[in-house]
């Protein structure tokens, strides 16, 4: 069955594969539809042009904050030298720095990746432009949703308190811890801004129906 708004889609999902595959250059066509009205198929056809495959020659981290080292954060990387460039461990990498710079206290860090395309030897090299933004403690925690649980039960499973300095590694942790327990079909915690230095939690839950709910305390992650 012919899914019509998915179609301008369609070519940015092929050439996702190929970015997956280190081909940089990559173009997809809209899709070519022929349509059968006797037997309601119709064909699809895609012009592409994969281009060369490009390897990484180089990768470097510009702008981290004190406490942080460039070179570990490197050696923890998805992405590596003289390797087949892949666009979703490169998501993954930006993800992994941003995480380790917002767990020194800066939230809204931002991680940026810059390429420099060699096409004569079909290399790249990719820099990751860091902006940390200013340093935040938590000012507050505010639970809601919550009739037949405790605040004071959902607060032992949050990892920060107000004072503490912002974490992104505690807060999916506390939302991890949370779901470990049974008592919420659905949780979120909310980062809202109060000023340049502060933010509050706003950790919002949607507790189980009585009578489904599971023995908590297992090994693995709530997400």
């Amino acid at each position: 069955v012919a899914h019509m708004d998915q179609l301008s889609y369609d070519s940015y999902r092929a050439k996702d594969v190929y970015m997956k595959n280190g081909y940089l250059d990559a173009t997809v066509s809209e899709p070519l539809m022929r349509v059968d009205s006797g037997s309601y198929l119709a064909d699809l056809t895609y012009q592409v042009d994969e281009g060369a495959q490009y390897r990484i020659d180089s990768i470097s981290i510009v702008g981290l904050v004190d406490g942080l080292d460039s070179e570990e954060i490197l050696d923890e990387l998805k992405l590596l030298k003289g390797k087949v460039f892949n666009v979703d461990k490169l998501g993954k990498d930006v993800s992994y720095i941003q995480e380790q710079v917002a767990n020194l206290g800066y939230a809204y860090a931002k991680v940026s990746p810059n390429f420099n395309k060699n096409e004569a030897d079909k290399t790249v090299d990719i820099q990751y432009m860091v902006r940390a933004g200013n340093r935040v403690t938590i000012n507050d925690v505010i639970i809601s949703g919550n009739y037949s649980t405790k605040d004071r039960v959902i607060r032992r499973d949050i990892y920060l308190a107000p004072g503490d300095t912002f974490s992104l590694t505690d807060l999916k942790d506390s939302k991890s811890a949370l779901g470990r327990r049974g008592y919420f079909e659905k949780i979120d915690i909310e980062q809202q801004r109060v000023d340049e230095n502060s933010i509050n939690l706003l950790v919002k839950v949607k507790e189980t129906a009585t009578g489904s709910i599971q023995a908590g305390g297992g090994y693995g992650s709530y997400q």
